[in-house]
Protein backbone atom coordinates (compact mmCIF):
# COMPACT_ATOMS: atom_id res chain seq x y z
CA UNK A 1 0.00 0.00 0.00
CA UNK A 2 1.64 3.32 -0.75
CA UNK A 3 1.41 6.65 1.30
CA UNK A 4 -1.24 9.21 0.02
CA UNK A 5 -1.29 12.79 0.63
CA UNK A 6 -4.01 13.67 2.70
CA UNK A 7 -6.97 15.70 1.39
CA UNK A 8 -7.42 18.42 3.45
CA UNK A 9 -11.04 19.98 3.97
CA UNK A 10 -9.95 23.63 5.06
CA UNK A 11 -6.76 25.56 4.60
CA UNK A 12 -6.49 25.73 8.50
CA UNK A 13 -5.75 22.45 9.15
CA UNK A 14 -2.65 20.91 9.46
CA UNK A 15 -1.13 17.60 7.66
CA UNK A 16 0.62 17.48 11.08
CA UNK A 17 -0.41 18.52 14.47
CA UNK A 18 2.52 20.30 16.62
CA UNK A 19 2.93 17.90 20.19
CA UNK A 20 0.60 20.26 22.25
CA UNK A 21 -2.00 19.55 20.26
CA UNK A 22 -1.75 15.69 19.78
CA UNK A 23 -4.04 13.41 21.48
CA UNK A 24 -3.52 11.77 24.89
CA UNK A 25 -5.10 8.45 26.12
CA UNK A 26 -5.84 8.50 29.51
CA UNK A 27 -6.67 5.24 31.35
CA UNK A 28 -9.83 7.41 32.95
CA UNK A 29 -11.28 4.33 34.92
CA UNK A 30 -8.37 3.15 37.21
CA UNK A 31 -7.71 6.72 37.56
CA UNK A 32 -8.77 7.41 41.40
CA UNK A 33 -10.81 10.08 42.17
CA UNK A 34 -9.34 12.32 45.13
CA UNK A 35 -11.34 13.89 47.84
CA UNK A 36 -12.51 17.49 47.99
CA UNK A 37 -12.60 19.88 50.50
CA UNK A 38 -16.11 19.89 50.13
CA UNK A 39 -18.19 16.70 51.69
CA UNK A 40 -19.26 13.65 49.31
CA UNK A 41 -17.33 15.48 46.09
CA UNK A 42 -14.71 13.82 44.11
CA UNK A 43 -12.69 14.98 41.94
CA UNK A 44 -10.35 12.95 38.58
CA UNK A 45 -8.09 15.73 36.81
CA UNK A 46 -7.89 14.87 33.13
CA UNK A 47 -5.95 17.68 31.86
CA UNK A 48 -3.83 20.45 33.41
CA UNK A 49 -1.21 22.84 32.23
CA UNK A 50 1.04 25.40 33.35
CA UNK A 51 -1.50 28.34 32.77
CA UNK A 52 -4.12 27.07 35.29
CA UNK A 53 -6.03 25.66 32.36
CA UNK A 54 -7.47 22.39 33.84
CA UNK A 55 -10.10 19.70 32.69
CA UNK A 56 -12.11 17.45 35.05
CA UNK A 57 -14.46 14.84 36.26
CA UNK A 58 -16.53 15.75 39.32
CA UNK A 59 -18.31 12.80 41.43
CA UNK A 60 -21.29 13.85 44.08
CA UNK A 61 -21.98 11.36 46.55
CA UNK A 62 -26.40 11.31 46.83
CA UNK A 63 -26.90 13.94 49.27
CA UNK A 64 -23.51 16.05 48.23
CA UNK A 65 -24.14 20.06 48.05
CA UNK A 66 -21.95 22.32 45.56
CA UNK A 67 -21.86 25.49 47.54
CA UNK A 68 -23.77 28.50 45.85
CA UNK A 69 -21.77 30.20 42.79
CA UNK A 70 -22.41 32.40 39.56
CA UNK A 71 -20.80 31.54 36.76
CA UNK A 72 -19.82 34.99 35.03
CA UNK A 73 -17.10 33.93 32.35
CA UNK A 74 -14.98 30.60 31.60
CA UNK A 75 -14.32 28.29 34.43
CA UNK A 76 -11.35 29.39 36.26
CA UNK A 77 -10.39 27.11 39.11
CA UNK A 78 -7.54 27.51 41.01
CA UNK A 79 -6.60 23.94 42.58
CA UNK A 80 -6.78 25.54 45.90
CA UNK A 81 -10.57 26.35 45.30
CA UNK A 82 -11.18 22.24 45.80
CA UNK A 83 -8.39 21.76 48.02
CA UNK A 84 -6.69 19.78 45.64
CA UNK A 85 -2.84 20.25 44.66
CA UNK A 86 -1.81 19.36 40.93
Amino acid sequence: MSNQARNLAHPDIKAENPPERAAHYLDVPNMPWEATKFPGIKIKVLYTNDSGITTALFKLDPGAIVPLHEHTALECMSSEHFGHSV
